[in-house]
C-alpha cells in the first residue's frame, strides 16, 4: 500500500540522519552503526529563564516597551517541566539560557561598544547572563560517565563532579577533555557514542568555536579578558617571580572574586562603614588601589580572580611540608583586550624563561632530596632567598 511505502521511506530516511529536537545529527559509519545510533535517538530542548522568579519559557526573550520603560519579555511560558518532560521523553538533556537583567544596560559586558555604538536607535537582541545544560536521559549520563572516565586525570581535576546536577557554560568539564575528545570517543562502546553524538552536535554549535579560540590565543601566550577562567587548570604549574622566583600547584579553576563598586558611592557619608564591611566579608573592591582610580576613568575594570594552589615550605616544627595558598591575580582590563600572559603577576611555567625553569627544576630536586629530614636551622642570603634550600642542604650534611 502507499502508506506503506511511506513509512518505509521515512524509516530510511531517519536511519540516514538523525534531528534531535534543537538540532541535526548526521549518523556515520556502516548501517548497523546507524541503526544503532537510531535506537539511541534523542535530542535537547533550550528554555529561557528571566530574573530571579526563573519562570521557564519556550519562547525566546525580546525587548518590549512596558509602562516603566522598555523590558524584556518572553512568550510561551512552561506551567509545569516535569509534566513538559513527560510528554517529550525523546529529549536527552535541557539547555537553559538565564537572563538576569530585566532592563537594558549599556554598561553591561553582555554588549560590546560596537554593538551598542552601531545604531543607538535600536537595542542589540539580548544576551543571556548564564547558560548551562541539564541532563535527562538516564542512558546519556551512563555514556558521559564512560567518557569522563576513560579522560586521564579527570576525576582528580573535577573530584565531586555530579552529572545530575546543572551543569554550567562554559562547560570546563569538556574543555578538559576536548583536546582528547576524538580519540576518546573510539574507545568507548558503540551504544555510548551513540548516546553522545547529540552532547558533540551541541558543543560542537556553542563551545567547541570557543575552545578553539582560547586554545589559539593560548599558543600566542595571550589571553582575552573575557576567558581568563581558561588561564590554568588543575595539575598545571604557575610561577610567581616577585618578591622572588617561586612556583606553586594549582588544584582548582581560576574563579572571579565577588566585586563591589565603590566607585558611585565615594562621596558617601556612609563609605568607611561600607569598606569596612566589604573588608570583613572578604570582598574584593574597584579602584582602592594606588593606579586604579585612573585605570576606572579610563573605562577599565580592576578584576580579582583566584585559584587555590600548593607549594614545598618547611613547617614550624624543622619539616618539609605541603602548604597551600590562594593565589590572587589582579588585572585591569577592558572590554575586548587581550593580555600578555608573561606580564601577570604569576602565570603557568610553560610562558616562563628556561633561566626561570632551570632554577625550579633544581630547587626542586633539592627539595625532593631532604625526604623526611628534620630542618635545625637556617639563614637567609642576599638574593631574596634563591639558595636557602642549598644552605639548609649544606647544614644537613654537616650535621
Amino acid at each position: 500500500m502507499k502508506s506503506d511505502r511511506i513509512k518505509m521511506l521515512e524509516e530510511e530516511l531517519s536511519a540516514l540522519k538523525l534531528h534531535g529536537a534543537d538540532g541535526e545529527i548526521e549518523a556515520v559509519g556502516d548501517q548497523a552503526d546507524k541503526l544503532v545510533a537510531l535506537a539511541a535517538r534523542g535530542g535537547w530542548k533550550t528554555l529561557y529563564r528571566i530574573g530571579k522568579s526563573k519562570r521557564l519559557y519556550l519562547g525566546e526573550p525580546e525587548w518590549m516597551h512596558a509602562e516603566r520603560g522598555i523590558k524584556l519579555r518572553a512568550s510561551m511560558p512552561l506551567k509545569d517541566l516535569d509534566l513538559y518532560l513527560e510528554r517529550h521523553p525523546e529529549l536527552s538533556f535541557i539547555h537553559f539560557k538565564d537572563y538576569a537583567l530585566s532592563h537594558f544596560d549599556d554598561s553591561s559586558d553582555l554588549y560590546s561598544i560596537d554593538e551598542v555604538e552601531e545604531d543607538p536607535d535600536v537595542l542589540p537582541p539580548p544576551r543571556p547572563t548564564s547558560e548551562s545544560i541539564q541532563f535527562m536521559s538516564p542512558e546519556l549520563i551512563s555514556a558521559v560517565d564512560d567518557l569522563l572516565t576513560a579522560t586521564p586525570g579527570f576525576y582528580k581535576a573535577f573530584p565531586n563532579y555530579e552529572l545530575e546536577d546543572e551543569i554550567e557554560a562554559p562547560y570546563m568539564a569538556f574543555y578538559f577533555l576536548y583536546p582528547h575528545l576524538p580519540d576518546l570517543l573510539t574507545k568507548l562502546p558503540r551504544e555510548s557514542q551513540a548516546q553522545l553524538a547529540v552532547l558533540v552536535k551541541f558543543l560542537e554549535q556553542t563551545s567547541f568555536p570557543l575552545y578553539q579560540e582560547v586554545l589559539a590565543s593560548l599558543e600566542k601566550g595571550e589571553i582575552s579578558s573575557a576567558h581568563l577562567s581558561f588561564l590554568v587548570k588543575p595539575g598545571d604549574i604557575i610561577v610567581r617571580l616577585e618578591p622572588y622566583v617561586q612556583a606553586f600547584m594549582v588544584t582548582g579553576w581560576l574563579f572571579l572574586k565577588p566585586v563591589i563598586d565603590f566607585v558611585q558611592k565615594r562621596k558617601d557619608k556612609k563609605r568607611k562603614k561600607a569598606l569596612a564591611a566589604a573588608a570583613a566579608a572578604g570582598l574584593s573592591e574597584w579602584g582602592e588601589e594606588e593606579g586604579e582610580e585612573e585605570a576606572l576613568g579610563k573605562g577599565v575594570k580592576v578584576l580579582t580572580y583566584s585559584v587555590m594552589s600548593w607549594r614545598w615550605m618547611g613547617r614550624n616544627d624543622g619539616y618539609v611540608a605541603r602548604v597551600t595558598f590562594p593565589m590572587d591575580l589582579k588585572v585591569q582590563v577592558k572590554r575586548g583586550c587581550m593580555l600578555t600572559i608573561s606580564d601577570m603577576t604569576w602565570f603557568p611555567i610553560r610562558y616562563a624563561s628556561p633561566e626561570v625553569v632551570q632554577l625550579l627544576t633544581e630547587r626542586g630536586k633539592r627539595y625532593l632530596s631532604l625526604g623526611r629530614m628534620q630542618i635545625l636551622g637556617y639563614a637567609e642570603q642576599g638574593d631574596g632567598g634563591l639558595d636557602v634550600v642549598g644552605y639548609l642542604l649544606r647544614i644537613l650534611r654537616q650535621l
